[in-house]
């Protein structure tokens, strides 16, 4: 099992200077977009919480030991255990000391338990804001224009920074599951379309160029693979067509057609008046027997196709869609 060891270096965030709570906290915070929107009470507890799991974090890093008392065990265990993780990841990269995440996780877990259910608790002395504050050695003020473009600058050096720690380890890089985990993204959904993939692109040379390196692989070339129901179905490429970077996260449709294959069919016995299945039955004549009624083995190859797309352009991580023409 390899673990992935994050840590966050001086020029990896804004005002990298303030490594008080409070500046932990905010920039924490910052990554949680509908916070804005949320109650005053849960934001006072999720502050809490956040200052609760830095404690917890450093401590362990010092000593192996989260030196928690009931309370903030209480206190953390009324937490929707999604957000306890989610930011105990957040946490953990921004905090400049290498601990491993997937331990780290396993180990907390086990240590507090975490109910899914959220309630209210007495906030605990740990998570309670404090009258002196280690002041920050930069104050600044900013428009909401400026803080977008902090949050999107501070998003590039995270994303960055964890990819080019993928080469390091020898990995290609790639979009981890874990990154939607940490900053709350659907994968595959407009506001990754809108963030993320952008920023992908541009860490891989720029859209224009791994759309070319998609074209280059497979635009005009004959694929053969096997599928579901016994299917072995060669396609040819026809063209591969972008809709444009501001488009469905810059989605390109493979236009393609099928040239020959095989796959488990059904004929209708007029003795039994049932279907009967025929093994290796060519495509062609099963296209041509369901007549008007062929709209599902359409769909049936256009989703074998596109399972095949997807695992042969994954390291270009670029979204997809299939348009298969059978006849």
């Amino acid at each position: 099992m390899v673990f992935i060891i994050m840590e966050f270096k001086k020029g990896n965030l804004l005002i990298s200077e303030d490594k008080s709570e409070e500046g932990i906290l905010k920039k924490i915070l910052s990554k949680f977009k509908d916070i804005k929107n949320r109650a005053k009470s849960e934001i006072e507890e999720t502050k809490a919480l956040v200052r609760i799991l830095t404690y917890a974090v450093k401590s362990y890093a010092k000593n192996r030991d989260f030196d928690l008392d009931k309370k903030d065990i209480e206190f953390i265990q009324g937490q929707s255990g999604d957000v306890i993780k989610n930011l105990l990841m957040v946490v953990i990269l921004i905090i400049p000391i290498p601990i491993p995440i997937t331990p780290f996780l396993i180990i907390f877990g086990k240590k507090i338990g975490i109910d899914i259910s959220p309630k209210e608790h007495e906030i605990p002395e740990k998570g309670k804001k404090k009258d002196k504050i280690e002041e920050s050695n930069m104050k600044i003020i900013i428009t909401e224009a400026q803080y977008d473009t902090l949050t999107e600058e501070t998003l590039r050096n995270f994303l960055y920074s964890f990819w080019d720690r993928q080469k390091k380890q020898g990995e290609e890089p790639f979009l981890d599951e874990m990154i939607y985990n940490i900053f709350d993204i659907n994968k595959e959904s407009r506001e990754d379309y809108d963030t993320i993939r952008p920023i992908w692109y541009e860490y891989n040379g720029g859209y224009e160029k791994i759309l070319q390196d998609v074209r280059d692989k497979i635009e005009h070339g004959e694929f053969h693979f096997k599928g579901d129901a016994n299917l072995d179905m060669v396609i040819f490429v026809d063209e591969v067509y972008s809709y444009g970077l501001k488009e469905q996260g810059g989605m390109v449709d493979i236009i393609c057609r099928v040239v020959g294959g095989t796959i488990d069919g059904y004929v209708y016995n007029e003795d039994t008046e049932m279907m009967d299945e025929v093994p290796n039955m060519d495509i062609f004549e099963q296209y041509s027997l369901l007549d008007y009624e062929s709209g599902d083995l359409v769909q049936f190859l256009t989703d074998e196709t596109y399972k095949f797309f997807s695992n042969l352009l994954k390291d270009r991580l670029i979204p997809i869609h299939v348009d298969l023409m059978v006849k």
